[in-house]
């Protein structure tokens, strides 16, 4: 083990137990660089074993800032809300599937009918996540840049704790309740008049609605809108009531 081994690993066990990042560009860096955390591959004269052995790799020194300040933060960020998102807009849609078997016995039947469970994750809340996911800038690259101090926020790693964990999951569960109960006291009152309403036109008002409300969440915390962006957060709504129109007028 080199000596820049040992200082890359004399960091990773300190007490503060921090995220480490190695850079080289030559062979003699290649130790260093597998055991950080991170390790970085500068492409140079001494040939490519730094760039093989290394997660990330740059062609020059000094495109490393841009890719901490900017790259680093943006994809911290994207990363940070995907997993805390996708909690919300399960809780959304299970929650009141669980408050529903309270009202049924316990007996089994779902609230919302197969094709609607199959088709959440997989047609009608995925696709506005994933662009998310690729895409977001919540603050432009030369603001980043220029200001090395909004790393911090990133360093400490805050947007992952447990208070924006819980926030998140809290959303769900009031949001879910408010999908519930909001719609079981406006099918209880004389708003649809004498129309006969089962349980599948209930279940599927809840879902229309959480459908709704979990992309409208992610569009509220969207702030770089591209046309993508527009076509899969608009179009995941309206492939829902598409979809919903071609079912329901089906004999099945």
């Amino acid at each position: 083990m080199s000596y820049n081994d040992q200082v890359v690993q004399l960091v990773k066990v300190s007490k503060e137990k921090p995220v480490t990042l190695a850079i080289g560009d030559g062979a003699n860096d290649c130790g260093m660089i597998q055991e950080a955390h991170v390790g970085i591959g500068v492409m140079g004269k001494e040939g490519r074993q730094a760039v093989m052995t290394s997660d990330y790799a740059i062609s020059r020194f000094r495109f490393l800032a841009r890719v901490l300040l900017v790259h680093g933060h943006w994809y911290y960020i994207r990363s940070a809300i995907l997993v805390q998102y996708f909690f919300y807009k399960n809780v959304c849609f299970i929650t009141p599937q669980f408050i529903y078997a309270f009202f049924n016995a316990f007996s089994g039947q779902p609230l919302y009918h197969g094709f609607l469970l199959t088709c959440y994750n997989i047609f009608f809340t995925s696709l506005p996540i994933l662009i998310f996911g690729i895409f977001e800038q919540h603050i432009g690259g030369d603001i980043l840049q220029g200001r090395p101090s909004l790393y911090q926020d990133v360093a400490k790693n805050s947007r992952l704790s447990w208070v924006q964990f819980i926030y998140w999951v809290a959303s769900g569960y009031w949001h879910a309740l408010v999908f519930f109960f909001g719609g079981y006291l406006m099918f209880q009152g004389d708003l649809f008049g004498s129309i006969n309403v089962g349980i599948w036109s209930f279940g599927t008002f809840v879902f229309a609605v959480c459908v709704i409300v979990s992309n409208l969440k992610l569009a509220l915390v969207t702030h770089y809108w591209t046309w993508l962006t527009h076509v899969v957060t608009w179009g995941s709504i309206l492939t829902f009531f598409l979809f919903a129109i071609v079912f329901n007028s089906s004999k099945w």
